[in-house]
């Protein structure tokens, strides 16, 4: 379980921090992602959602401007 003080007055929760392209912008600075790109993206965001919550975390902020995707643009992610 990451660290976290759900007690707090403002509770909160670390989780790790994995360097990667932001999704907005991505998106803003390449265009329109191709369509082989999708399923690999959203395979990924559940991914991350299913081991945050097999921890108990719940991410209440899932937007493209906090979502990361790895890999070069263009190219598939790893």
């Amino acid at each position: 379980m990451p660290p976290a003080d759900p007690d707090a007055p403002r509770p909160w929760t670390a989780v790790e921090y994995i360097p990667a392209l932001v999704l907005s912008d991505l998106v803003r600075d390449a265009g329109p992602l191709p369509a082989w790109a999708v399923p690999s993206i959203a395979a990924g965001v559940v991914r991350a959602l299913l081991a945050l919550h097999a921890e108990g975390v719940i991410h209440r902020d899932v937007k493209p401007g906090v979502r990361g995707r790895r890999g070069a643009r263009g190219q598939p992610p790893p």
